[in-house]
């Protein structure tokens, strides 16, 4: 039976048992999404993070808002139900990024003052959007880089994600293109000079604020290379 087949059956079945006591067909659609849930939730807050509650409270809810709301005609519901669900990570990471920075009232702030760091050129994913939003590249285009490059989810999955009416190399080459037209764009955001402080000491523009770890990593930093991003970590 189709995936999509499978879902549409499942979401219907949960609808019409939602708030009633022992229905379970809910529970049922969010633990088969386990594995989707958890990828998502990687891109955006890291295992062991102090935001990783936060972010997988926030997708999973997402995601059951959509089993309740998402409209189950064809073509490809679980690509759609997936597409939704990351931009509920996406908008809650940039929520993160620019929400104030608490601080623990507990502690002696003289000795122990919470430190902030800046990422250059934002989050990956916040990369990708400000992409789109630029007209670099379109939303699928976006959507297909991060599943491919950062969740290492194969070209053969992707293309049977879409329904089996894309090729394995048709949805390489829609990549390829996308990378293709991204690589120039993002030399010329690396050459652009930060923006200054504010008033607050907050850059402004496209550079995220964003709290440094118990763990005393480093931020994030962004490279280049053969048109592609890495992430890497500062020791």
């Amino acid at each position: 039976m189709p995936v999509d087949a499978v879902w549409s059956w499942l979401i219907q079945r949960a609808r019409l048992e939602w708030g009633q006591p022992g229905g379970r067909a809910g529970l049922a659609c969010a633990g088969l999404a386990v594995p989707m849930l958890a990828g998502i939730t990687g891109r955006f807050a890291a295992p062991g993070s102090i935001d990783r509650d936060d972010a997988e409270a926030e997708i999973i809810a997402g995601f059951l808002r959509q089993v309740r709301e998402i409209d189950l005609e064809p073509p490809r519901l679980w690509s759609r139900l997936w597409s939704v669900t990351v931009h509920v990570g996406r908008s809650w990471a940039r929520q993160q990024a620019v929400a104030p920075q608490a601080i623990d009232l507990d502690i002696d702030t003289a000795d122990a003052c919470p430190t902030i760091t800046q990422t250059p050129h934002g989050h990956p994913e916040l990369v990708l959007a400000d992409a789109v939003a630029e007209g670099v590249i379109t939303a699928e285009a976006a959507e297909l880089i991060a599943a491919t490059r950062w969740e290492r989810r194969s070209m053969t999955s992707v293309a049977e994600q879409l329904g089996g009416s894309q090729s394995h190399w048709k949805v390489r080459k829609q990549r390829q293109r996308a990378e293709t037209k991204l690589g120039p764009w993002l030399a010329t955001r690396i050459e652009s000079p930060a923006p200054a402080p504010d008033s607050t000491g907050h850059q402004t523009g496209s550079s995220a604020q964003v709290r440094s770890t118990s763990s005393g990593r480093g931020p994030t930093r962004t490279a280049l290379k053969g048109g592609q991003q890495e992430v890497r970590r500062c020791a």
